[in-house]
């Protein structure tokens, strides 16, 4: 589903607030509630409407528009928000000085620009101290973000901003709520004219299999990190299913079936997806293997997995907690050490089994499970961030060193130290062929040197030669 910001639009002029029937106690208390985010026309035809079941109706869709996925069960920004609310009226709730009657009144701390920015934007990655006014009850402030949402906020000692400006900037921070520009109040004659459920979007068919998952044949996932853009981790997931049953088609003198792939992870404030049509080729053993990627915070999801054959309309599902880890710590860390099948240059193709595997022209070829024949080779990929930068070199200083050892716990190989100098590093090492392994599990082991920070780190990972 495209999710898109956009303006509140009217369907109708509003009429003379006199016509509709006076708010139930319940009523005005929910209007109290939501004050932080309700955009004054919002107030003004909620306060319009005639008849409590469409004030009823009216509620359901505010927080539909504000719902950044309205095809699953919970609203994740109403949650959000309810807990956004109660902090903000415990951290920012002060008496701040009216500017216009010069007298003390107490101001809500949900309703204040404080609370405001802190309902919709979350907690601010840094804040600093300002210069204001020795009358105000607390001291200045600056909010910067730098995470998704870029930009800066200052507050003076009541919470408030600046003058000049401010009720713009309150309407652009709750207009920035409003994700579902298909959603809207239909109003005629004091009268909603058109029910939510009119405005639902309806679901596509990998859509529909994770709303109701089941398992038409045997499916498994697995997933690998690395460190994206700003903070976040890519997610690199595979997910291996059986065929039988499938739609298959001959590409080329090679067995394959084309599946919707759609994985979706849900966090604590937002539902992150990705969805694609994916030619998978189908292996001796009557198996397929397609790819996702999703760029997610550092933090623990629920995701699931599903494959759909729309041909036949056979899907299965594959739902795990994901514990997405941080490689943001003012310190080294490794990445997941990536056992690969081969290394392509390529012409990217989004509908190729592995293209969430892609980077730029390369393609990375894992193996499901990490298993290997003997007659394949194996590379070896990796990644490792933020070492300490020496002061006088203005440069970093590491040495990686992989190993591959034996379940016995002998070395089977070792590559040669290598250095850099830089602050994201790594290497793929490699092919080595696996003719001379024994069939069994063996162990990747890399360690790093930070040699300006004086520490060693190691990150291990197995795989499995077969005959």
């Amino acid at each position: 589903m495209n999710r898109r910001v956009s303006s509140l639009v009217l369907t109708s002029v509003l009429v003379l607030p006199a016509l509709a029937a006076a708010l139930d106690k319940e009523e005005k208390q929910w209007l109290e509630e939501v004050k932080a985010v309700a955009l004054p026309a919002e107030e003004k035809i909620f306060n319009s409407l005639k008849s409590k079941e469409d004030r009823v109706e009216f509620q359901k869709i505010f927080w539909a528009r504000r719902d950044p996925d309205l095809l699953t069960p919970e609203n994740e920004f109403q949650k959000t928000f309810d807990e956004r609310r109660s902090k903000a009226k415990e951290r920012y709730t002060m008496k701040g000085m009216d500017r216009d009657a010069g007298i003390f009144l107490p101001i809500p701390g949900d309703q204040s620009d404080c609370g405001l920015v802190y309902i919709i934007l979350g907690e601010p990655t840094a804040t600093a101290k300002v210069e204001g006014s020795k009358k105000e009850v607390g001291e200045p402030v600056r909010w910067t973000y730098s995470g998704d949402v870029k930009g800066e906020f200052v507050f003076d000692g009541n919470c408030r901003f600046p003058v000049h400006g401010a009720e713009a900037t309150r309407e652009q921070l709750k207009q920035a709520r409003i994700v579902q520009s298909d959603v809207n109040y239909h109003v005629e004659k004091n009268k909603l004219t058109k029910p939510l459920a009119d405005m639902l979007p309806k679901p596509g068919p990998a859509q529909a299999l994770l709303l109701q998952p089941r398992t038409d044949f045997e499916i498994a996932h697995q997933a690998a990190f690395v460190k994206i853009h700003e903070g976040g981790t890519g997610v690199f997931g595979l997910v291996r299913g059986d065929a039988t049953g499938l739609t298959v088609e001959d590409a080329g003198g090679v067995k394959k079936a084309k599946l919707l792939l759609r994985a979706e992870a849900k966090g604590p404030s937002a539902t992150i997806l990705n969805e694609r049509e994916v030619m998978a080729e189908i292996d001796a053993e009557n198996k397929f293997v397609a790819s996702y990627r999703l760029g997610l915070r550092p933090g623990a999801y629920e995701l699931r997995v599903g494959a759909l054959d729309p041909a036949s309309s056979k899907g299965s599902v594959v739902a795990q907690t994901l514990e997405v880890p941080d490689f943001n710590k003012g310190e080294i860390t490794i990445s997941s050490l990536f056992a690969l099948a081969d290394i392509q240059d390529v012409t990217p193709d989004p509908k190729h089994a592995y293209a969430a595997f892609e980077i730029g022209t390369t393609r990375l070829i894992p193996r499901f499970g990490n298993v290997f024949k003997q007659s394949d080779a194996i590379q070896i990929s990796y990644q490792f961030y933020d070492p300490k930068v020496d002061e006088t070199t203005k440069k970093p200083a590491t040495v990686a060193r992989l190993s591959i050892l034996k379940s016995s716990g002998g070395v089977a190989a070792e590559a040669p130290d290598q250095e850099f100098d830089t602050v994201v590093a790594g290497s793929a090492i490699g092919p080595v062929a696996l003719a001379k392994y024994n069939p069994g599990k063996y162990r990747i082991v890399l360690k790093v040197t930070d040699k300006v920070a004086g520490k060693e780190y190691a990150r291990e990972e197995t795989f499995e030669v077969k005959r």
